[in-house]
């Protein structure tokens, strides 16, 4: 992800973020993350994702 934000590739990035954000949720349900560390993670990147566009 962050290599497609360097290179502000907009449609690559929005493609992911859902994977991300899928992925932020299922760590967080498992145990690795805590449900805030994820929620932070998950609006950083959108965040970025919408900084581009």
């Amino acid at each position: 992800m962050n290599g497609l934000l360097e290179k502000e590739d907009e449609e690559g990035a929005r493609e992911l973020l859902p994977e991300l954000m899928r992925a932020a949720d299922r760590a967080a349900s498992k145990g690795p993350l805590h449900q805030n560390k994820a929620s932070r993670i998950k609006s950083k990147y959108a965040r970025r994702v919408d900084d581009l566009g």
